[in-house]
């Protein structure tokens, strides 16, 4: 029974250690970063890696885009070649562009298997093609898989997608800014309706707030109800309606 017991406790101790190995690291993120330009402009998408990446030693990825087939659709053409980003200081960059709208990026790592750091790790060079009322071009990634310094490190399942903005009165997120203004006045994501990622819609905030400076915990108009709870019953969160009103909704999202 001694024995039983002492195998169980190295087991957990093992089992602990592992979680805590594991919990350092954050899953990291692989965006194309929108871009905007107009039609017949050689535009750069960039693609970066986000989030925890310092154990991200090389990968190889699909990059998926609306290829330009002579045909007068909004696509995209590849323009020269594509260049290393600012983190592959011991990796090497290939890419090969394997089919229609197909174009595969390797990021080979050295023997050490050097880890990179956040930051751009590809430029890729487009020539714009943008007819009248055509849809902005998206970039998707697929096929991705990696090589880890680490092996606590976890896979960077999570993909963003980037798209090139051209038309000033397509606003794709519906956050009530266009998405050429986001591009290049805002810096934020045209396809991200909540840039700040705090449950409150960008557009919902400027609307009742002015800016997106609320995170959704504060109470805007102290009436003791939170400032997520108002969007989540379709409330104005900048008006007192009372206790009466207010005791009444709070029952209803506590049901």
């Amino acid at each position: 029974m001694k024995h039983l017991q002492q195998r169980f406790l190295i087991m957990c101790f093992t089992l602990i250690l592992l979680t805590l190995g594991q919990s350092v690291y954050a899953e990291p993120v692989l965006r194309a970063v929108s871009a905007a330009g107009v039609d017949g402009d050689i535009v750069q998408v960039v693609i970066r890696l986000e989030g925890d990446a310092t154990n991200v030693a090389g990968l190889q990825f699909d990059l998926y885009f609306p290829e330009w087939q002579n045909t007068g659709d909004c696509c995209l053409e590849v323009s020269g070649n594509l260049t290393e980003g600012a983190v592959l200081n011991q990796q090497s960059l290939f890419w090969a562009h394997i089919s229609t709208g197909v174009m595969r990026i390797l990021i080979m790592p050295d023997l050490a298997l050097t880890a990179m750091a956040n930051g751009d790790i590809a430029v890729v060079n487009f020539k714009l093609h943008a007819p009248v009322g055509a849809s902005h071009p998206l970039l998707t990634f697929s096929n991705l898989t990696l090589t880890t310094s680490n092996p606590n490190a976890i896979s960077p399942v999570t993909t963003m997608s980037g798209m090139v903005a051209f038309n000033s009165t397509i606003d794709t997120d519906g956050d009530g800014i266009t998405d050429i203004e986001e591009v290049w006045v805002t810096a934020t994501d045209p396809l991200n309706p909540d840039d700040d990622f705090d449950g409150l819609p960008d557009l919902w905030e400027r609307t009742y707030y002015g800016d997106t400076s609320q995170d959704g915990t504060g109470d805007y108009d102290n009436d003791g109800m939170s400032d997520i709870d108002e969007i989540t019953s379709q409330r104005n969160p900048a008006v007192n309606e009372g206790f009466v009103v207010n005791l009444i909704h709070k029952i209803l999202i506590n049901k």
